[in-house]
Order: C-alpha cells, then structure tokens, then sequence
C-alpha cells in the first residue's frame, strides 16, 4: 500500500481581506487547521489571551481563506494499491 502523510506542505491563503492589506497572501499552516492559530505562530496576530488582543483580530472573521496542500497522485495505481 502507498501512503502519504498529508501534515507536511499545507498552506494558508487569504483570498480577500477586509481590512488589513498587510496580511501576507500565503503562510505555512499545521493541521489540522486553525486560521488563529496558524496566524499566531507566524506572528501575524497579537495573542489573543492577553489584553484586548482578540478584539484587534476581528477582521479574521470578515475574511476569506483557504487551506492548500499539494501532493502527488500516481493515476496508475488503482484503489486496491495494485498496477
């Protein structure tokens, strides 16, 4: 059987932003996926258990992402794993 772990390589997008045009279009993600907390280890967004700080990141909300991971598929291979 082929097996591929599905963890390393994904990526998250933002495909419109309503207010902050700083935001980098494409940052590495962790799965399984949390748009917080994948901004947060970038150090992108303030943490949101201190202060204020959860207030200052509602735009995350307003906005549209996406999760990416690209992998390769050999076609060849049928679904019982056999040529």
């Amino acid at each position: 059987m082929i097996s591929t772990t599905l963890h390393d390589g994904c990526t998250l997008g933002v495909m419109r932003v309503h207010v902050h045009s700083t935001v980098p279009a494409c940052v590495p993600a962790t799965v399984p996926c949390r748009v917080h907390t994948d901004r947060l280890s970038q150090d992108l967004i303030p943490d949101l258990c201190l202060d204020l700080n959860e207030s200052a990141v509602q735009w995350i909300r307003h906005s549209d992402v996406e999760y990416d991971l690209a992998f390769d598929f050999d076609r060849g291979v049928n679904r019982l794993g056999s040529s």
